[in-house]
């Protein structure tokens, strides 16, 4: 392959990651916004079967990030390989062992509002002694 294939396939890459996270931002987002205003009327099995699609949509875009980021680690170890003299230039994504910094941010997101939304479903206890004592 030549410079500016290889050059083009890590650009196509880092646009394709650019993409998963955008996806993610806006799922959470829905799914946090859904949960905030109906959350409290969701009977439990309503619970589990958002939760599961919810679930179910950020593991693919999860799984998806993780192999585009390989594909790009093994893209950038043939360049380098290749064209060594170039590549000394050129920092590629993972080339520190970044690739495992998206998943734990992309599971932290979806831990974060699942706890979120199941919190919405129960009122808080400080709140509901404080209004009967009065």
């Amino acid at each position: 392959m030549t410079e500016a294939e290889f050059t083009e396939l890590i650009f196509t890459a880092a646009t394709l990651q650019t993409q998963y996270a955008w996806d993610l931002i806006s799922i959470v987002f829905a799914y946090v916004v859904a949960g905030h205003f109906i959350g409290a009327s969701l009977t439990r099995v309503q619970f589990v079967a958002l939760t599961a699609v919810y679930s179910a949509f950020t593991l693919g875009i999860g799984t998806g990030a993780v192999i585009t980021l390989r594909q790009m680690e093994s893209l950038g170890r043939r360049f380098l390989e290749q064209h060594p003299a170039e590549a000394a230039t050129i920092i590629f994504p993972g080339a520190n062992r970044m690739s495992i910094i998206p998943p734990i941010l992309f599971f932290s997101a979806w831990l974060v509002s699942v706890w979120y939304v199941a919190s919405t479903r129960r009122p808080d206890r400080s709140q509901t002694t404080s209004s009967d004592s009065t």
